[in-house]
């Protein structure tokens, strides 16, 4: 930083094609999942198409877990590889001979560009890249002494063999995994998306991207997908997710529920059978698993009389209940407003003042 002098390290990822050598490279500020793909984007770019392997080294951003028989790749990078159209193959641990042009050409350009700029300083990524590519075209121009040619020349007989760049750029996605609540949504990022009904109970994958959430089984055969939903607390519902009415009722969850209500009071058990009917009784479920669960902090007639107060002015939200019943709990009844009792002899009402005025008049 040329103001605070701060030095900011940089990442360098160098891919390499095995038969010419021809060798891309750039400097990035982290190894983290968007410059890992961004990157390799660039790199295909680089060589004017995909070829149909990558053997990458074992990076957290792209092996999840290393292995020697079945490395868990990053499911994000699945995504990136099916995209682009190449097989991920991982190198095995502890085994540099399955990268090996990677680690020769990286010895290469340790050798050769960190000695010519170790007494320049950079002040911009760009700068540093920018230096590095007339770096990388005088390396890949350069004749080999063990082939008596340059990579760039075995790289057109190389080209010819790269499958075509995709029409459309990766769209980065985020893989998590939720479980399907009985009131058939999932949760995500403190919004909520409809699942269908024979999934509830079971875990799901969720894949996230920019505009889509898409929902899959472990197995990863496709459930549902919603538009993603900005902000919290917000739901996305598919009423056909919902089983039948007759059904829903005949859930546990439900039955507990209003068994559960009927010990606490009469208000809290006709406002939990109001949310519990209709023709989607699953619909409010978890906002009355969450009205029950504040009897662990409240009293039981303070929640009564929070739900009575709910049934009066037809307010339901779990928050105005709750403030209710809070209230109550610190402050009992809340004090009714009643009209002063006065009598009509009294100087005082502003009558009786408007009337004698007029007498003495």
């Amino acid at each position: 930083d040329p103001r605070t002098g701060h030095v900011t390290p940089t990442q360098l990822f160098v891919g390499v094609l095995p038969f010419s050598s021809y060798t891309f490279g750039e400097f990035v500020s982290n190894q983290k999942l968007p410059s890992f793909l961004g990157v390799q984007e660039r790199m295909f770019s680089f060589f004017g198409g995909v070829t149909p392997y990558v053997v990458p080294d074992n990076l957290r951003s792209g092996v999840h877990r290393a292995h020697l028989y079945d490395p868990d790749v990053n499911p994000t990078y699945c995504d990136f590889a099916n995209h682009m159209g190449f097989a991920v193959l991982p190198a095995r641990p502890y085994t540099p001979r399955d990268k090996a042009s990677g680690e020769s050409n990286i010895g290469v350009i340790q050798r050769s560009f960190f000695q010519e700029v170790r007494h320049r300083t950079f002040y911009s990524l760009h700068d540093l890249n920018q230096a590095f590519r007339e770096y990388l075209n005088r390396l890949n121009h350069e004749v080999m002494k063990d082939y008596g040619v340059s990579r760039a020349t075995r790289f057109e007989g190389e080209k010819k063999l790269l499958k075509p760049l995709p029409e459309a750029r990766f769209q980065i996605s985020e893989w998590r995994t939720a479980k399907v609540h009985p009131d058939c949504h999932i949760q995500v990022e403190k919004n909520f998306y409809s699942v269908p009904f024979l999934h509830v109970g079971s875990a799901v994958r969720v894949r996230l991207t920019e505009k889509m959430v898409e929902i899959f089984t472990e197995d990863s055969q496709p459930v549902t997908a919603h538009t993603r939903l900005q902000g919290m607390g917000k739901f996305a519902t598919v009423d056909a997710h919902y089983p039948e009415a007759r059904i829903s009722v005949a859930r546990f969850e439900v039955h507990h529920a209003i068994e559960q209500a009927k010990r606490i009071g009469t208000h809290v058990e006709k406002l939990v059978g109001d949310l519990l009917s209709g023709e989607y009784p699953l619909r409010h479920l978890r906002r009355v698993q969450g009205l029950l669960r504040l009897i662990h902090h409240v009293s039981p007639e303070a929640l009564d009389y929070a739900c009575s107060q709910g049934l009066t002015f037809k307010k339901t939200r779990l928050a105005y209940l709750k403030s209710c019943a809070l209230y109550f709990q610190q402050n009992g009844l809340k004090p009714k407003l009643v009209a002063p009792n006065r009598s009509l002899d009294s100087i005082h009402l502003r009558q009786t003042l408007l009337i004698q005025e007029a007498c003495d008049a």
